[in-house]
């Protein structure tokens, strides 16, 4: 039987056998860690560590190598809107300009739900670290007004609600939960749901405000001139360090373990079964895994199974739901099967032109989920 003791699951020699066949021997990361669980009458999970945290530093990956989670903030970031939402501190379809932000603008109408979903007609992305790239200084009100001008309209002037998914979008909704918090986003995360949890999840400056060795541990990112070289313990989405540094921005800003990630996972397939509200209630969730009915797969903070080309896989059912990082991080969970597979690389150390990932994923989830059926969890 596999399961967890203490805070660290047994290794798997099959997990690290998956690894070492579809990152170490493309090359896709110089390190990676997988974290599956199974509910079998209970919670019961394993993990693999394959590979060193960078070429640089030759230093072995262990399961409690934190990561740069990326864009998998924004599952967080969703999930404390919902529990806003439980509170009456917040609806759906409250709009921008009630939270104060945006007034007067082209966002000001766009609603917490429309947002979260990726339907509110914000743009994708946008450099809004360009000025700093050429060495110029940036203003924060100069860079919010980009993105409240972002918003496209269709020719008869409405608003564009058709899925796209909006790094943008996020950015936004993480001054929504600083504004309705009463502190920083990263403050009130932290207080509100983290902890709480007991999760292994935080910014680049709690973690290293805990552990003068997080320098020494984390998994570096990309070698980038323009900022200082190869980036470590510090976010790679040039955003999010534009707007805050080695805080939380809405959209990424969050370093974690696949252990963490895997037990957010966890929660999530809970909730969905009614076993715990210690999250969010079930109703709630459900909401934010509705399908809107125009055949995209974004749901609010998450991204269901594609129908073909899913990086979940061919294994993971129908209902699946899960996210992505750009960094080669990845949380997918099947609440029909009860089970989860959190999937941490580096896939960018040292250059995000390693493009092996895409391929490597789904490979990656196929076996794993093959593995839930077998006798290691009897």
């Amino acid at each position: 039987m596999l399961h967890d003791t203490g805070h660290t699951a047994a290794l798997c020699p099959e997990l690290t056998a998956c690894l070492e066949r579809h990152i170490l021997g493309p090359e896709v990361a110089p390190g990676a860690v997988l974290h599956i669980a199974v509910y079998r009458s209970g919670w019961r999970w394993a993990s693999a560590a394959v590979g060193v945290r960078s070429p640089s530093s030759q230093a072995r990956v262990s399961t409690a190598t934190p990561y740069d989670l990326a864009s998998l903030t924004k599952s967080l970031t969703a999930i404390a809107i919902g529990r806003m939402v439980e509170r009456d501190q917040l609806a759906w379809n409250t709009q921008l300009q009630e939270c104060g932000i945006g007034q007067g603008t082209a966002v000001a109408s766009a609603t917490i739900e429309a947002l979260a979903g990726h339907r509110s007609g914000l743009r994708a992305h946008i450099a809004l670290y360009d000025a700093l790239e050429r060495g110029e200084a940036v203003s924060r009100e100069d860079t919010m007004l980009r993105i409240f001008q972002a918003r496209q309209t269709l020719a008869d002037g409405s608003f564009r609600t058709q899925a796209e998914y909006s790094d943008l979008g996020y950015i936004l909704l993480g001054q929504v939960l600083g504004q309705r918090g009463r502190c920083s986003l990263s403050d009130w995360q932290r207080q509100d749901l983290l902890r709480p949890l007991q999760l292994d999840i935080d910014t680049a400056e709690a973690w290293r405000s805990r552990d003068p060795r997080f320098e020494q541990r984390v998994a570096p990112t990309e070698t980038i001139a323009w900022r200082g070289g190869e980036l470590v313990g510090i976010v790679h989405d040039e955003n999010a360090w534009l707007l805050s540094a080695q805080e939380q921005s809405g959209h990424a800003g969050l370093f974690g373990t696949a252990g963490a990630v895997a037990k957010l996972g966890r929660e999530l397939v809970d909730c969905v079964h009614s076993r715990s509200a210690r999250l969010l209630q079930s109703r709630t969730l459900a909401r934010m895994l509705r399908d809107p009915g125009d055949g995209a797969t974004l749901r609010m903070g998450f991204d269901s199974k594609a129908n073909s080309d899913s990086s979940a896989g061919r294994l993971f059912g129908e209902n699946s739901f899960g996210h992505l990082g750009f960094t080669g991080t990845s949380l997918w969970c099947d609440p029909d099967a009860q089970v989860v597979v959190a999937l941490l690389t580096n896939r960018v150390c040292p250059s995000r032109e390693k493009l092996g990932i895409r391929t490597a994923r789904p490979a990656i989830h196929d076996e794993a989920f093959s593995l839930t059926t077998s006798s290691l969890w009897s």
